[in-house]
């Protein structure tokens, strides 16, 4: 009797994270600073920067993508939005 074998199914880490948006202190970047950093760690913003107060924010994915979030911050004045995925 042969026995047919179950395709092995996919499954999302509960530990996968990905980088929801990255925020940069204005006093030690500018925008096009910031945006040259964000190219050449290869990057790309959805869309313009979003300046609040004394960061400017550039969202790499949609918030909507993402059950929670944590945040970590570098000491090179710019900070990473985590996001974990639904």
């Amino acid at each position: 009797m042969v026995s047919k074998r179950q395709p092995i199914k996919k499954r999302k880490s509960l530990y996968a994270s990905k980088i929801q948006a990255v925020i940069f202190e204005n006093k030690h970047y500018t925008t096009t600073q910031a945006r040259a950093w964000l190219k050449k760690a290869r990057l790309h913003p959805i869309k313009k920067v979003d300046k609040k107060g004394k960061h400017l924010r550039y969202r790499i994915q949609s918030p909507t993508k993402f059950r929670s979030f944590a945040t970590k911050k570098t000491g090179k004045h710019l900070s990473f939005i985590i996001g974990f995925p639904k």
